[in-house]
């Protein structure tokens, strides 16, 4: 199957044990629907900000 410019897709991402992983395939997403000026127009509601622990560990190496 070909994809054009006119197809469409639902995308979603659930984040096991809470270890912040939604939070940043989110922040990918985001980034990308941006880049690539796409259409945004769904959502759950999303925290207004991450957990202090998510943003530590999202930041370690």
């Amino acid at each position: 199957m070909s994809e054009t410019a006119t197809d469409t897709f639902q995308l979603g991402f659930v984040c096991v044990q809470n270890a912040g992983r939604s939070q940043m395939s989110t922040a990918f997403a985001e980034r990308e629907v941006e880049r690539r000026d796409l259409d945004d127009r769904v959502g759950s509601s999303p925290a207004a900000r991450t957990r202090r622990i998510t943003s530590t560990r999202r930041s370690s190496p």
